[in-house]
């Protein structure tokens, strides 16, 4: 059941052309991404998972948003989709976050979101073009252009993009970044608190 629901959420997570990928595929692409010396860690030592975490999309000034109800299920896998026009740009962004288990099963829907990608593999890497977001990001086409972000941080998948290829969105990226990070910090100074002598 758990498989199940999560490759549903694979399915309403991507956000580009569907092609068939098999296991075999899969594991190609894994290579690609060097996905055995990353897989599972994060540049933070998180002390717990997020939890029913909804983006504050207001400072950025978001007009028309939009947002669709979430998939979930009992074990606190989590899907939420967002549009939404900030003041100062010029399209509609989409935001789509995914809440899984653990780290490592981000990370692994990161790869099963690439492996329905009709695009040229590998993405090039976020930090190739000054792009830190996350744990690990990855942007769009053309390379060196930031119409599209994804990056996983905790146990987060996160994907912003317009469909303005004109436009980045690197900005929009940030802030949500920035947002799901203040929270994961907030909870590691509430447990030094706790623990600190009085």
């Amino acid at each position: 059941m758990k498989m199940r629901f999560f490759y549903l959420l694979i399915g309403l997570f991507s956000i580009c052309t569907p092609c068939f990928a098999d296991d075999s595929f899969l594991a190609d692409l894994k290579v690609l991404y060097k996905y055995k010396d990353w897989a599972g860690s994060s540049q933070t030592n998180y002390l717990r998972l997020v939890q029913d975490w909804t983006p504050d999309v207001s400072v950025c000034g978001a007009t028309n948003f939009v947002e669709k109800p979430y998939v979930s299920n009992s074990q606190g896998m989590r899907l939420g989709i967002y549009f939404f026009q900030p003041t100062n740009m010029p399209c509609v962004v989409e935001l789509r976050i995914a809440q899984t288990e653990s780290i490592l099963d981000a990370h692994e829907m990161l790869m099963r979101h690439f492996g329905l990608c009709a695009a040229k593999q590998p993405f090039p890497s976020g930090a190739s073009i000054g792009v830190e977001l996350g744990d690990h990001c990855y942007t769009g086409y053309p390379i060196g252009s930031t119409t599209s972000v994804t990056f996983v941080r905790n146990n987060m998948l996160i994907c912003v993009s317009s469909g303005d290829r004109k436009t980045s969105i690197y900005g929009v990226a940030k802030t949500i970044d920035q947002q799901l990070l203040s929270i994961l910090m907030e909870k590691k100074d509430e447990k030094a608190k706790k623990e600190t002598p009085q």
